[in-house]
């Protein structure tokens, strides 16, 4: 392995659960960062079409919680990091999805939304383009 991993306990979850797992960090050269960081996001994409009948597609994405895991500092080559985290999944859906409903109501031509919860880890590189990863998971709302 090479790069940052994710690993989640279970993919489907119920509200206010808990969401556990672990990030495992392993770089080929030493890099100065601001930090390993494990979030909780839901996005949704929007079809429809505008007033002059193009198709459009708009993407939202909410971040519900981000916890910092490591601190700045320079990561070493060749060693395994890992670093457990524990999230809680959301108790309601995406704040859009009240928009979403709006827009079905007034636009019949629009498909309903799409969402998805990705559980998202991160090296912030300082300087360069992060280290990221990304755990699709659902979360049932009954």
């Amino acid at each position: 392995m090479s790069g940052i991993n994710i690993a989640v306990n279970k993919t489907t979850f119920s509200p206010n659960e808990a969401i556990e797992g672990t990030v495992t960090l392993k770089l080929e050269k030493p890099i100065k960062s601001k930090g390993v960081f494990v979030a909780l996001t839901s996005g949704e994409t929007k079809h429809g079409r505008n007033s002059k009948g193009q198709s459009t597609t708009t993407h939202y994405t909410h971040i519900w919680s981000s916890v910092p895991l490591d601190v700045e500092k320079e990561y070493p080559a060749g060693q395994v990091l890992t670093y457990p985290f524990r999230l809680v999944a959301p108790s309601r859906t995406a704040p859009f999805d009240l928009l979403g409903n709006v827009w079905k109501s007034f636009r019949k031509d629009s498909t309903p939304p799409s969402k998805n919860y990705n559980v998202e880890a991160k090296l912030d590189i300082s300087m360069g383009f992060d280290v990221n990863t990304r755990a699709e998971i659902r979360i049932l709302y009954t």
